[in-house]
């Protein structure tokens, strides 16, 4: 009795001090480490500014902004739980300082959950991250997951950088302002548009100046073709009793008979 009574308390005991489900994260961080995403929902550019940005953020501060991404949550447990497990066994901004940050997002059903560590605390409050954590959901809702992890990614930053005393550099700020050398300008279809639009304008006054001087040739040679068939006309009655008369007075002269005085 004393045995069975003692093994259920160890089982409780385990229990709560687990805290639920999740022991242990069942997923394992990748190499890149800062962003992760198993789900698939992360745009290449936006995770190499995340990338980049992480990478700066850790150098100067020693703070750690990293992401996670799954489909859906599996095993029986919760988000904020696997949140917490995956915070705990990847040592995020390590296990002492806990200077880091998890950014969870569910992709179905919709969800997110940010895990801040305390020592961040300060930094984000929890009705600060409560708001970004609704934010995310509804925008992974609407099919903008990547779009919403990168405005988050931005939105934070800028705080954690603060925290650690740190700003961030010209080309740090360049891509939290979205407008790193990845991100998209419209100048290079402005710039096509206008040299498009001057090459068919050309294009067209050349057309019409081969028209223009076109037009007079033509007109020459269609009056030179005129003159060509008037002179080609048969000749008048005027003309052709004139030719009958000529011919006519020919054969009435009188011929000359030459006499041979021999022979006379």
């Amino acid at each position: 009795m004393k045995r069975f009574v003692t093994v259920t308390l160890l089982i409780l005991i385990s229990i709560v001090a687990t805290g639920g489900a999740y022991r242990q994260s069942p997923i394992l961080p990748t190499v890149d480490f800062y962003v992760n995403d198993a789900a698939g929902i992360i745009f290449e550019e936006h995770r190499d500014r995340m990338m980049t940005v992480s990478a700066d953020l850790e150098a100067k501060t020693g703070a750690q902004l990293v992401i996670l991404t799954v489909s859906g949550i599996t095993g029986g447990g919760s988000a904020p739980e696997l949140a917490e497990a995956v915070f705990a066994d990847w040592e995020i901004g390590g296990r002492q300082e806990q200077n880091g940050l998890l950014i969870l997002v569910l992709s179905n059903p919709a969800g997110c959950v940010i895990h801040v560590g305390e020592g961040l605390s300060r930094a984000a409050d929890a009705a600060y991250v409560t708001a970004l954590e609704d934010e995310i959901t509804a925008s992974v809702r609407k099919g903008g997951s990547s779009r919403a992890v990168w405005d988050c990614w931005r939105e934070l930053a800028p705080r954690l950088y603060q925290a650690g005393g740190a700003t961030p550099d010209e080309k740090i700020a360049a891509i939290l302002s979205d407008k790193g050398e990845d991100s998209f300008s419209p100048a290079p279809i402005i710039i096509l548009a206008v040299v498009v639009f001057a090459v068919g304008r050309s294009a067209r006054i050349a057309r019409r100046n081969q028209k223009a001087s076109k037009g007079p040739v033509r007109r020459r040679r269609s009056f030179i073709k005129a003159q060509r068939d008037e002179n080609a006309l048969p000749p008048s009655e005027e003309l052709r009793s004139a030719n009958a008369d000529s011919e006519l007075a020919r054969y009435d002269e009188p011929e000359e008979i030459f006499i041979d005085d021999e022979a006379r």
